[in-house]
């Protein structure tokens, strides 16, 4: 989101590569919402725990101020990323398919 931030700083008035960089930053966000799901599915867990996670960090920005709920989600993304990250698949099938890295 900086990086989009810094780019739209200095690109000034040029709506062509506003609408480069807003289209590359909504892929972005697409793709890397789509890895969160899978990587919750390989977990076993559905998908709807990104929109807890999307509207906790609305309500948390509205009670708390922007600055103040952008240091606790970078600190508690990162905790969970962590765990994500580090917990095993779950073993065999699921209820969301096979396991990707099973060997039959």
């Amino acid at each position: 989101m900086f990086l989009m931030l810094g780019t739209f700083h200095l690109l000034g008035d040029k709506p062509i590569s506003w609408i480069i960089v807003t289209a590359v930053g909504f892929f972005i966000i697409l793709y890397s919402l789509a890895n969160s799901i899978k990587r919750l599915h390989d977990l076993n867990l559905s998908g709807l725990w990104i929109l807890l996670w999307i509207v906790l960090i609305g309500l948390l920005s509205n009670f708390l101020g922007y600055s103040t709920a952008k240091l606790i989600n970078n600190i508690i993304s990162f905790i969970i990323w962590v765990i994500m990250i580090s917990l095993p698949g779950t073993p065999g099938p699921n209820k969301y398919g096979e396991a990707p890295l099973s060997t039959a």
